[in-house]
């Protein structure tokens, strides 16, 4: 009945429909994108008088439609309001033809969709006059943007509609065959303008994505701190364990990009910006995997004559800040776990690990023969070595094998790693039963067995520092470690003019959108996907 009433003819792989003098004509070929279909619609277009690409024009006021379902809750079914116009824009996502003098065009803003109900009995311009309604409203397709006036009201269902009082006006014409939905990897992010648009749940995650940036930024700037920019591409690449992508400049002096800011911002703190914070990219040459992305967004925050608890009961206000500005309560429904202040959990790195290996970790350094006993736990166990075996990343590894694989999904403060770990962290000596160890001053937050946020007191005495730069070289140059930074004599003489007591605190922007959003892999919190569809 509907497609008698269109006129539209279907076979196995396009569609026709008739144009009255210009006949049937296909609207879809079979290669997407092909310069026959742009032909055939512009002929269309052409014929109907109706420009293809205008502009938006300045008498008339364009109403988001986010702002107009609001009378969702005002107008009650069959109610129409006539006091005022009202121009929304969008693309069509859907099309009805309930006869020829009558069609439903549903257009969507992002997330938001209202219904346009066109009768040709309402139409008040002149073009109804000069031109066939019902040819003008079969011209367009779904995924074409149109623009659109009339009044509001809601039909006898109670859907809220726009009551046309003029013909939709085409913004940009959709030139391929938008599908309902995609579902193929490859496509959904070789492809991600297509993806957004026939998935609305990809849309729903960039935009809370967007929303937790906004709310990370908001927090410090509400606490007094001031957004900053440090290089990106620098001669260095400390402040991380990590290995960088190295390039060249013009006159063919190496280059890295940068895998943390933290050497530059603490070298702000210096000269006197005490409460910063930075917002942005960092790249580290480590592969990719569900939770790793070689490019990434962190937020780094550092603060003089502050302490370590203090950056402990920030970061619990911030996480509250973020979940109650994305689900509205202090609830997180995809871990079922909860961040009010008695869920937070905090445990001590070598304590922790001891009592799930049942045996004492010794004096830990970074010697050879430390190495070795930490060797012989790994083929006591049968645990897969790191791929630099390095006192540092054996004991890293170690805590992962024995310890948080067996978290519980709610919020875990990890504190006091060992002093080998955090080089640039200031160090203070427990004792822990009969044994003494050398720790840093240092926090770790996992959620959902994901590590969130990383925080220590800042190591500010320069010789201190340049022992623990020394001790890192010998895992680079002995044992190979290409993630482990050069040291930075540039970065020691500026400790040399002084930096204040400061806490250094940083978060990993991707995967807390993952945690709050239930996503289980980093490409779909990123706008792109991972690097490997870039």
């Amino acid at each position: 009945m509907l497609l008698r009433r269109a006129h539209i003819l279907k076979c196995s792989s396009t569609k026709y429909i008739n144009f009255g003098r210009l006949g049937w004509r296909r609207l879809f070929s079979k290669k997407p994108g092909s310069s026959e279909k742009f032909d055939t619609r512009k002929e269309v277009f052409e014929s109907l008088k109706m420009p293809m690409y205008p502009s938006i024009s300045d008498t008339k006021k364009i109403t988001a439609i986010s702002k107009l379902r609001s009378w969702d809750n005002i107008l009650l079914p069959d109610a129409r309001q006539y006091n005022e116009a009202y121009t929304v824009c969008g693309r069509i996502s859907n099309l009805r033809y309930a006869s020829s003098k009558l069609a439903f065009i549903d257009v969507c803003d992002g997330l938001f969709k209202i219904q346009l109900t066109i009768s040709k009995n309402n139409i008040t311009d002149n073009t109804s006059q000069s031109l066939a309604f019902s040819h003008i409203i079969k011209a367009f397709r779904r995924g074409d943007y149109i623009q659109c006036s009339g009044f509001i009201g809601k039909t006898s269902k109670g859907e809220l509609s726009i009551y046309a009082t003029e013909l939709p006006i085409l913004l940009s014409p959709c030139l391929h065959q938008m599908p309902t939905n995609l579902l193929n990897q490859e496509k959904r992010f070789q492809q991600r303008y297509v993806d957004i648009v026939a998935n609305p749940d990809t849309l729903c995650v960039l935009k809370k994505r967007f929303q937790i940036i906004e709310c990370i930024r908001n927090f410090f700037q509400k606490n007094e701190f001031t957004e900053v920019e440090t290089p990106m591409l620098s001669h260095h690449f400390g402040g991380a364990m990590a290995r960088p992508f190295i390039t060249n400049d013009a006159q063919k002096q190496p280059l890295s990009l940068r895998c943390a800011p933290e050497l530059w911002l603490k070298q702000l703190v210096i000269g006197g910006m005490h409460r910063i914070f930075e917002l942005g990219k960092n790249f580290r040459n480590e592969g990719l995997d569900a939770t790793h992305n070689p490019e990434f967004t962190s937020c780094e925050a550092y603060c003089a004559f502050i302490n370590l608890n203090t950056f402990i009961e920030m970061t619990k206000g911030l996480l509250r800040e973020i979940c109650m500005n994305v689900h509205g309560n202090m609830s997180l429904p995809h871990l079922g776990v909860s961040l009010e202040s008695d869920s937070f959990q905090t445990l001590e790195f070598i304590p922790s690990l001891e009592k799930s290996l049942n045996q004492s970790l010794g004096t830990i350094n970074n010697s050879e023969e430390y190495r070795e006993f930490l060797l012989d736990i790994y083929e006591q166990r049968n645990f897969k070595l790191p791929k630099t075996p390095t006192v540092s990343h054996l004991l890293d590894k170690l805590f992962d094998y024995c310890v948080l694989e067996h978290l519980s999904d709610g919020p875990t403060f990890i504190i006091h790693h060992p002093e080998t770990m955090s080089p640039l962290a200031k160090s203070e000596t427990i004792k822990y039963g009969e044994t003494e160890y050398r720790v840093s001053k240092r926090f770790e937050l996992y959620l959902g067995k994901s590590e969130i946020c990383n925080a220590y007191e800042e190591e500010n005495d320069p010789m201190s520092q340049k022992k623990k730069f020394e001790s890192q070289h010998y895992d680079r140059t002995e044992l190979g470690d290409q993630e482990t930074p050069i040291p930075d004599a540039d970065f020691v003489r500026a400790l040399e003019y002084g930096l204040p007591p400061t806490t250094g605190w940083g978060m990993g922007v991707d995967r807390l959108v993952m945690l709050l959003t239930g996503q289980k892999r980093i490409n779909e919190v990123l706008p792109f996907g991972s690097l490997r569809y870039i």
